[in-house]
C-alpha cells in the first residue's frame, strides 16, 4: 500500500513540470544616420547577440503611428507595437561620456512639455512583466520622473531617476541611468511609459530623456494535464485503501 502511494506520488511530482512562454522586447531610441548605431546584445536584461528595435528620427512621423516590434531573437511579435503619445525629438550624443553600453545610452528621445513617452501595445493580458527603462540625457543635473499608466496590476508604477552628463553608466545600478518596473499586464494589453523632467535634481531642467527600454513578458504557467491525472489516481488509491478490511 505505502509503496504504491509513493510510486504514484513520484509520477505526480514529475507531472508538476510546467512551461511558460517568455519573450524579451528591446527598444533603442536613436537619431537617424550611421552615427547612431542601434544597440545589440545584453543590457540589464538579455544575452549576447540579442536583437534590438532601433526607433529613429525617420520613424517618429505623426503621433500615434504604430511601429511594429520584434523580439530579442528577431522574430515578429504579432500585434506588438510602439507608438509615440506626445511630441518629441531624437538626439545623438556620439562621442560623449556614456559607457556600458554606449550604443544604447548615447542617444535618446527627449521632450520639453512634460508627459512625454509612448505606448507598448499588443501584449497579453494576465502575463507578468519586467520593464527596464533607460533615461539619460547630456545635460548636467538632468533627470526623469518615470511613471507607467494603463490597467496593469501589482508591482510598482512610479520611480524617480537622477542622471547627469558625466554619469550615464548602467553598471551604477537602479536610480542612476535606469529603473525597473514589474507587474501584471491588464485587459488592454498596453503599457504606457510617461516621462517628466525631474526638477528636484535641477529646477531649470525642462527636458526628459528616454534612451530605450527592455520588456520581458512571461505567461502565467499552466499546470500539466499529468498533474491532474496523477492527483486523481492518488485519490482513487486512497479511497480503495480505506475500503479494505483491517486484518
Amino acid at each position: 500500500m505505502t509503496t504504491k502511494i509513493l510510486c504514484i506520488a513520484a509520477v505526480c511530482a514529475l507531472g508538476i513540470t510546467t512551461s511558460a512562454k517568455a519573450q524579451l522586447i528591446n527598444v533603442d531610441f536613436n537619431a537617424a544616420g550611421p552615427e547612431s548605431p542601434t544597440m545589440s546584445g545584453a543590457a540589464v536584461l538579455g544575452n549576447p547577440g540579442d536583437t534590438w528595435n532601433g526607433i529613429d528620427g525617420d520613424q517618429d512621423g505623426v503621433y500615434g503611428t504604430y511601429i511594429p516590434l520584434v523580439d530579442s531573437n528577431d522574430n515578429t511579435i504579432v500585434g506588438s507595437k510602439w507608438s509615440f503619445t506626445t511630441g518629441h525629438g531624437l538626439y545623438d550624443d556620439a562621442g560623449g561620456t556614456t559607457t556600458n553600453p554606449s550604443a544604447l545610452m548615447e542617444d535618446y528621445m527627449y521632450g520639453g512639455n512634460g508627459n512625454e513617452g509612448g505606448t507598448i501595445s499588443g501584449l497579453v493580458a494576465g502575463d507578468t512583466f519586467t520593464l527596464v527603462i533607460y533615461g539619460a540625457g547630456d545635460q548636467s543635473g538632468q533627470g526623469d520622473i518615470m511613471t507607467l499608466s494603463g490597467d496593469m496590476t501589482g508591482g510598482n508604477t512610479a520611480s524617480t531617476l537622477d542622471t547627469s552628463a558625466i554619469d550615464r553608466d548602467i553598471t551604477n545600478g537602479i536610480g542612476d541611468a535606469y529603473n525597473t518596473f514589474t507587474g501584471t499586464i491588464g485587459a488592454s494589453g498596453e503599457i504606457t511609459i510617461v516621462l517628466n523632467p525631474n526638477t528636484t535634481v535641477d529646477p531649470n531642467n525642462t527636458n526628459s530623456a528616454l534612451d530605450g527600454f527592455q520588456l520581458s513578458e512571461v505567461a502565467a504557467p499552466e499546470p500539466s494535464t499529468y498533474v491532474l491525472l496523477g492527483l486523481g489516481m492518488v485519490g482513487l488509491l486512497v479511497v480503495n485503501a480505506r475500503r479494505r478490511p483491517i486484518v
